[in-house]
Formats: structure tokens, sequence, C-alpha cells
């Protein structure tokens, strides 16, 4: 069963809530979860906003195309609106599967890395 690493982020008001509901969703979706702890960090805009963020690792029987419509059904039941100035209500994105980094410019971002290296360090 391959494990699976997703980053988890929001900047809406209630962002610490909305990722903490994220990490119980992602909980009961994989097996044996670990997660970081819930951090925040400046957005990548530099726009003097932050967003609250959390990563998480598990294993799935699922294929990551199969994770990945999971992950982004979620964000729409969660209200997801892709608008530039919509707020993030939940963004959850599979960066790794395995050995295999699928979202290369993840693993650059503090709002990854953060919680990377507390799982895996």
């Amino acid at each position: 069963m391959p494990r699976y690493v997703i980053g988890v982020g929001s900047n809406s008001k209630d962002a610490e809530a909305r990722v903490e509901s994220a990490l119980r969703f992602l909980g009961c979706e994989l097996d044996n979860v670990r997660s970081s702890n819930v951090y925040r960090t400046p957005s990548t805009k530099n726009d003097g906003t932050f967003y609250v963020n959390a990563v998480v690792s598990g294993f799935s029987s699922h294929p990551v195309e199969i994770l990945e419509r999971i992950c982004k059904d979620y964000e729409q039941a969660q209200g997801r609106v892709k608008a530039p100035e919509a707020p993030v209500v939940i963004d959850l994105d599979v960066v790794i599967k395995d050995e295999k980094v699928l979202r290369p410019r993840d693993l650059s971002q503090s709002y990854f890395t953060i919680g990377f290296n507390q799982i895996f360090h």
C-alpha cells in the first residue's frame, strides 16, 4: 500500500478549525496516519495574510488519482471556491506518493516543509 504525504492549508476566518476538521477527515481516509502540529505561515503572495497549515502522512490502497479526487471533493463540500479573491476555505494537496514527488514546488515552501520536517525528522 502506498504512503501519501498531504499538505493541508486554509486562510479563512476559521482556518484553525478548518484544518483540524480536515485532519480528522484524512484520519478516516488513511491508515497509520501521522500528522504535524497545526501552524501558521505567511502567504506566498507576500500580501500580509497568513495561512494555517499542517502535513499528514498515511497509507491508502487508493491510486493517487482517486485520493486526489477524494481531497478535492472534500474541499468542494467544505465550500472551497476557486476564485482569485476568494478565501481558501480548505486546501488538500497530495504532495508525495511513496518516494515520488508530485508537487515539487511545495517541497521548497515553508507551508509544507515545516510540517514535513516535524513528521519525518
